[in-house]
């Protein structure tokens, strides 16, 4: 008898079926060929017990698409869980009687799609340039656009809710009273206000930045992540503006 070697199957959860080959070099099998065999899945754990499925006579496990929850994965903020699929092959002799035996356990790893950029992405919007008078009171830029998330392949919702964060000058902002720029990423709008007369005739680059909740990139650094690119606050001397007056009439 000859057997093939374990492997492990990988499924990202969303992904088209799998349907895999013991191994591309070997499978199962006996000499001489006219014994009878069987092939069976013995001791599958009961999470994939009738999902995951052998084909004895093609010597493939099938393992279908699973689109409509992340539970054979591990759940929610889990990267993946690792089952053992055991096969057993045996032979008999004419009279029925079972004459040798052998078992190969093969892994199936299911892999969350919300940490794999293949299967869920996402892009960040164009932000605008801006033009802020330092002590001109508070002002609230445009709403910006919203991010744009790609699933392949097909949409779903299993990932969650996108959290954004606002950076200026290279370090992360809040989203309320920061001197000079806040970020409120329920509205998508920045906001500047200071008086600080050091960012005078300066130009500042602020950004913001997209991920999954429940996914942060610093717990699992594959997860999808993205920034929008770099855009421009220019600060301006309210002592270089031109202000129009509106003079009194002279008695």
């Amino acid at each position: 008898m000859t057997k093939p070697d374990p492997q492990t199957i990988d499924y990202t959860i969303t992904g088209t079926a799998v349907d895999e080959l013991f191994s591309k070099t070997r499978l199962f099998t006996v000499s001489p060929s006219f014994c009878d065999v069987t092939l069976e899945a013995t001791d599958t754990p009961a999470a994939i017990t009738g999902v995951v499925t052998l084909d004895s006579t093609n010597q493939k496990i099938d393992v279908p698409q699973e689109k409509s929850s992340l539970a054979l994965s591990g759940g929610v903020a889990v990267a993946n869980v690792e089952y053992d699929f055991p096969v057993t092959y045996k032979t008999f002799n004419y009279a029925g009687d079972e004459k040798t035996s052998d078992t190969v356990t093969f892994k199936i790893n299911y892999k969350n799609p919300c940490i794999d950029p293949a299967y869920v992405s996402i892009t960040a919007p164009v932000l605008d340039d801006q033009d802020y008078i330092v002590n001109s009171g508070n002002e609230n830029f445009a709403v910006h656009d919203a991010p744009v998330v790609t699933y392949n392949p097909e949409d779903h919702t299993l990932c969650g809710t996108l959290k954004a964060v606002g950076k200026f000058d290279g370090s992360l902002i809040p989203a309320s009273g920061a001197d000079p720029v806040a970020y409120d990423p329920a509205n998508r709008q920045f906001s500047c206000d200071t008086d600080d007369d050091s960012y005078d005739g300066t130009t500042k680059q602020y950004s913001v930045i997209y991920s999954f909740t429940d996914y942060p990139v610093a717990t699992f650094p594959t997860a999808t992540t993205d920034e929008s690119a770099d855009a421009d606050i220019v600060f301006i001397n309210p002592c270089l503006e031109e202000y129009a007056f509106i003079l009194g009439a002279q008695e």
